[in-house]
């Protein structure tokens, strides 16, 4: 079990790895952190094991005298908001996050508190206890139901349908925004924000035409890998945005928290493209401020941005360090190469109605002035740099010794990876543990030099007796 238990959350195969007897003493742990009828807040993705293993988590949140407030099936982001909302102490969500749907796994707050290292120290104490219990009781829990026995209920449970409220702050919100009509799909890829996402919107802007793909709740997600990272993922998005010949579109992941843009011309953005349309909404007004990036983004537009006199800090890859970092600076805006996007003005967090309600509002206002989304983007800063490319490999060492040959430089460590670096350009490597494989990136100062960079690296692939062709075929 240990290796479910990762940095900021808990990740595993919902099928031989986590059962609701996990739940429930990850549950009872978790209660026992807030005050005895305290206001704890649940909510779950859409995933076929969410319902069992909520059920688990609230009986252990119950075991521990906890007042669990159960929100039902809904995106991540609206289970913090309602946190905030409800002044609750705590909160939970049921979610695989975007990886494959026989997957799942928990995230939580305790009060402004992340997940931590002694968060998953009490996780083991209370297994163990329980096992100890069990085997001198005999009584075990239920392993293929909803009951997990073996402890008296003490807390109590009520829902609560947040959605509302959080569709009426946005309303309230941007009720002044530009009149403009624009053409919006959106692609909820089956996931949490299925059902919500266009509904949302058109209630938020409605002179505009909103539109979907893809937006009945699956809780297989089509048989797809429910993420914007993962190649053709976007094509029936982009196919969409074009034959409506609608000014954008927007590609939401499984538990609802990246966010992917695509342009009147069904070319999907880079993530830094959709940071500097951000910063560029601001004026002059991010002059001084601070922003956040990870060690992945493009050194072009990081140059550009220190020119233009916005302050920058690199900080590891992840929503809890992100989260952190934005509340401990006081950051205007964060983002992610992965599709996050973390605004001051949402207590640091990352919503993406919130990024695609301003992003409407700015489109909205350049339309009126005469120009497009896309005439914007095609003005934009321009470098030369692969989307993130995930590679499932298991032998991650051998494969950095070959890319360290074959670019000619020693791996440098940098926050959340290794870089790799000469006259061409540099490598950006990073571990992804929850899917044991790795995320690669390449930056060059050009495309011929980038598309030589990228045969150089397949070739070292082809050195570690692997395919690299694979890196090839996920990049062009």
């Amino acid at each position: 079990m240990e290796h479910v238990y990762r940095p900021d959350r808990i990740l595993g195969n919902a099928l031989t790895e986590l059962t609701p007897w996990h739940y429930h003493r990850w549950g009872a742990a978790l209660g026992s952190l807030i005050p005895p009828g305290g206001k704890f807040l649940i909510g779950s993705d859409v995933r076929e094991s969410s319902p069992r293993f909520r059920a688990g988590l609230i009986q252990g949140l119950c075991s521990a005298g906890a007042s669990v407030v159960d929100l039902g099936t809904l995106p991540t982001t609206m289970v913090y908001y309602a946190m905030a909302r409800t002044t609750a102490n705590a909160c939970a969500i049921v979610t695989g996050d975007d990886a494959p749907a026989e997957y799942n796994g928990l995230r939580w707050r305790i009060g402004n508190q992340p997940p931590c290292s002694g968060h998953f120290a009490l996780f083991h104490i209370f297994e163990e206890e329980e096992n100890r219990r069990n085997d001198v009781s005999g009584n075990h829990a239920d392993l293929n139901g909803s009951e997990c026995k073996g402890s008296e209920r003490k807390g109590s449970v009520r829902t609560l349908d947040i959605t509302f409220d959080y569709v009426a702050w946005y309303q309230e919100t941007w009720f002044d925004t530009c009149a403009t009509p624009l053409g919006v799909v959106v692609d909820p890829m089956h996931g949490s924000w299925a059902g919500k996402a266009r509904r949302y919107l058109q209630a938020i802007f409605p002179h505009m035409l909103v539109s979907s793909i893809r937006d009945e709740p699956d809780p297989d997600f089509g048989g797809r890998i429910p993420s914007s990272t993962v190649p053709g993922q976007l094509e029936a998005l982009s196919w969409e945005v074009d034959r409506r010949r609608a000014d954008i579109g927007f590609a939401f992941d499984a538990d609802g928290n990246r966010l992917t843009l695509i342009d009147g011309c069904g070319i999907p953005l880079q993530p830094e493209k959709t940071a500097w349309f951000l910063l560029d909404s601001f004026g002059d007004c991010m002059k001084g401020e601070l922003m956040l990036h990870d060690a992945g983004c493009s050194e072009v537009i990081l140059d550009r941005l220190r020119r233009s006199g916005v302050e920058l800090l690199s900080v590891p890859r992840g929503c809890t360090s992100f989260w952190k970092m934005m509340r401990n600076t006081g950051a205007c805006l964060g983002f992610e190469t992965g599709g996050y996007y973390y605004f001051r003005g949402i207590r640091g967090s990352s919503d993406p109605l919130f990024i695609a309600c301003w992003i409407l509002d700015r489109v909205a206002t350049l339309r009126e002035s005469g120009m497009s989304f896309t005439s914007w983007r095609a003005g934009a800063p321009r470098f030369a740099i692969t989307p993130e490319l995930v590679l499932e490999i298991s032998e991650i060492e051998a494969v950095m010794r070959h890319l360290a040959k074959r670019w000619k430089t020693k791996p440098l460590e940098v926050e959340g990876g290794m870089r790799l670096r000469n006259e061409d350009g540099w490598l950006y490597l990073r571990e992804c543990r929850a899917s044991n494989s790795l995320s690669v990136r390449i930056e060059a100062v050009d495309k011929k030099k980038l598309y030589a960079l990228l045969r150089n690296t397949a070739g070292a692939l082809d050195d570690a007796g692997l395919s690299g062709k694979e890196i090839l075929k996920i990049a062009y």
